[in-house]
């Protein structure tokens, strides 16, 4: 393709709180889709549980050989009841944080694993718990990666690492939080975020 052929593709890419236009080729198309998966978090001592994932992720459905990719998405974290009835029972009424590590691995392109939450990380804006309901932590992600050589790339996701904060009051009343970590292990089954044709 020539660059007469490319044009600029007002689609937003957030990172790091700040938002930039992305050139696409002409021959691309925006594919969005919801895609979902589980896996198994560590929650500080209060000990390690399957969670549901879910990403609204949009993508290019094809870029041009050592031309960016670049995926959005709205990812979700589900802390299941059995997370939230420990915390409750701890006298903890809202939750948020920072995700330090979540990273997104590709069958081709580069880097990979590719960190979506470096450098700064990425906020976990605020919800409150409420005794015998999940709670859904919600966070936009992005990422830039370098396509390969021609063909099919697949990035899927990896690991989510950070820290919660934790209130004895909701809404983030009562003082400073307590602290405590959030491990989270590459999803099983595998979950695709996007699957790009290179050309």
């Amino acid at each position: 393709m020539g660059r007469s052929l490319w044009r600029v593709a007002a689609s937003s890419i957030v990172v790091a709180g700040f938002a930039c236009l992305c050139a696409q080729p002409a021959w691309a198309k925006t594919v969005t889709a919801t895609v979902k998966g589980q896996t198994t978090c560590t929650v500080g001592s209060f000990g390690t549980f399957a969670c549901p994932l879910t990403f609204a992720v949009s993508y290019p459905s094809s870029v041009a050989a050592g031309s960016s990719v670049s995926v959005t998405a709205n990812e979700t974290l589900t802390l299941p009841t059995s997370v939230t009835n420990a915390l409750f029972k701890a006298c903890c009424r809202s939750i948020d944080g920072t995700a330090t590590t979540d990273n997104v691995y590709s069958s081709d392109a580069t880097p990979s694993p590719f960190n979506m939450a470096a450098p700064s990380g990425i906020p976990i804006p605020l919800a409150n718990i409420r005794d015998g309901h999940p709670v859904h932590l919600r966070f936009p992600i992005s990422a830039t990666v370098t396509a390969g050589a021609a063909g099919t790339e697949t990035l899927t996701a990896g690991e989510l690492d950070g820290t919660l904060d934790l209130y004895a009051l909701a809404n983030g009343g009562d003082g400073p939080p307590y602290t405590i970590t959030l491990t989270c292990s590459v999803p099983s089954p595998p979950v695709v975020l996007a699957t790009v044709k290179v050309k």
